[in-house]
Order: structure tokens, then sequence, then C-alpha cells
């Protein structure tokens, strides 16, 4: 389409566009969520209705476009504790380090996949995301233990991720130049191994467990370590629920470091890394 002119009697393209985003459909290998396609479903939506109002068109092509019905059909859950614990202790180490960052700062998988060294601030004991690839769109400061961040950055240095992409030949689609991380595109099919070496059931009456769990996992075990409201808000990267919250209630970086080492520490790690670890060159 060249023209505003183009969009007319378009609805049943339009449709049928939006379900070959979709997960599993039969032509597309890579599909998207209902969520996400309805995003896309309501980006078209509301430019169509503005060309509509200002007179650009003669009707509105896309008034009639539904969004998908995007309720999961199983909920998340979120691992124990001792689930957690032996999680890491049976994957290999280039998951095993991915999965203790996510546990520890809530990463989505393409946030994990984006990261690079030079996104290491270990002066300041943070993460620095950026707005391009963060679902918020904006830049952020994720907090993890100084001794973790060292033992991020003599990973890093030994450029795993580079080998393991090309050794499974796996799509560097928006992947950057030396990442940090191998992520790739089907996180289920990993974690799915490592579950069942584990020794844990991927699906249960509470949910199931995929990658993105681990996020939930890492919002539940801010609130069992008694992480305030506004401390789970910040380190979760949500925008404030509250009118209070947005404008008046800080949250200090001392709370959110006491947090994410209370989950270190609960998860085994302090023991296991911060005495011994290697110092960068």
């Amino acid at each position: 389409m060249k023209t505003l002119g183009d969009l007319q009697g378009k609805l049943s393209e339009a449709e049928a566009c939006m379900r070959e985003f979709q997960v599993g459909h039969e032509n597309e290998e890579d599909g998207h969520a209902n969520k996400t396609v309805n995003g896309y479903i309501e980006a078209l939506k509301s430019f169509s209705s503005w060309c509509f109002k200002r007179g650009f068109i003669p009707e509105d092509p896309f008034r009639k476009l539904d969004p998908f019905d995007d309720r999961p059909v199983v909920e998340r859950r979120a691992l124990t504790w001792e689930e957690a614990a032996r999680l890491l202790a049976g994957a290999p180490p280039d998951r095993r380090i991915l999965y203790e960052t996510v546990l520890l700062s809530g990463l989505r998988a393409n946030e994990a996949r984006q990261l690079t060294l030079d996104h290491l601030d270990l002066k300041n004991g943070v993460i620095r995301l950026v707005a391009d690839w963060t679902k918020g769109r904006r830049d952020c400061l994720q907090p993890l233990p100084s001794w973790f961040l060292e033992r991020l950055h003599v990973y890093g240095r030994q450029a795993v991720a580079d080998t393991l992409y090309n050794q499974h030949r796996s799509k560097r689609l928006h992947v950057p130049v030396r990442p940090l991380f191998f992520v790739p595109h089907d996180t289920a099919r990993i974690i799915h191994l490592d579950l069942k070496k584990a020794g844990i059931e991927k699906v249960t009456p509470e949910g199931k467990i995929d990658f993105h769990a681990l996020r939930t996992t890492f919002s539940t075990l801010l609130d069992e370590v008694g992480a305030t409201e506004k401390t789970q808000e910040v380190l979760m990267r949500h925008a404030p629920s509250t009118l209070a919250s947005k404008h008046y209630v800080k949250a200090r970086l001392q709370r959110l470091d006491e947090a994410v080492d209370q989950l270190a520490q609960g998860l085994g790690l302090t023991d296991l890394y911060a005495n011994g670890m290697p110092k960068p060159q």
C-alpha cells in the first residue's frame, strides 16, 4: 500500500495478516503472543481512526478489526526457593549464569539477549538497560551485587555466547556484537531440558514454568524476603501503581541492594561465589 486510499477495503487482508503474526501459525515460524499482536492491531486502528476523523479517508476501514483473546491459556507459576536452587545446580554453566542473572534481576529474554560487557557498570553496581530494547522503552539501572557483576564481567570476556551462537547456527537477528549471554529464540526448549534434569514439573495445577516464569519467580521471591511494594515496583521496572507511588514514595538505593542481596543469599549464590570470585584482569 502506497497511499491512504489503498487502506479502503483491506479489513479482511489486515485480519489475515494479524493471524500470520500469531504464535504457532502454520506459515510463521517465529510467531508473536496474542497480546503482542493486539499492540499492532491497536496501532493500525488508531492510525486509520485518526485519518478518518481528519477527513483524509471517507470511512474508517479498520473500525471492525477486533483484537485477539490475550488471556493466557495456562498461568505462569513461580519456582520455590528449593526448585530454583535445583534448576541452577543442574543447568550447564552458560545457562546457569543466565538463569542466575534473571533470578536476581527479572530481566526479560530479549533484554538479556541484548546485554554486552558495556552494559555492566561495576563502579555503580548496576546493569544499564537501554530504552531501545526494554519493554517500557526507557533507560533503566538494574542493581546487582558487586561480586556478581564481577562474575558476569569475567564470563563476558570469555566470549562464550559468541561461540554458542556460531555452534548452534542460531538466528542472530537483533543480537549485538559480542553478546554477554546466549539466549536462543526458543527459550522454552532450553529451560524445559533443564527443568526435566532437575526433576521439576513444567506444568502443575498452580501454572507452568517457562523462561518468563523466572521473572515471575524474581517478583515472588522479592515479596517473600519482605521487599516493600515500592521496592518491588522499581526492581521489576513497572510503572507506578498509584499517584503517591509516582510522585511521593521514593525507593532508596540501599533498600534495592539489600533486597537483591537477600535473593542471592536465599538462592545460595553468596556462599558459592562471593568469597572466591576472580577479579577482572
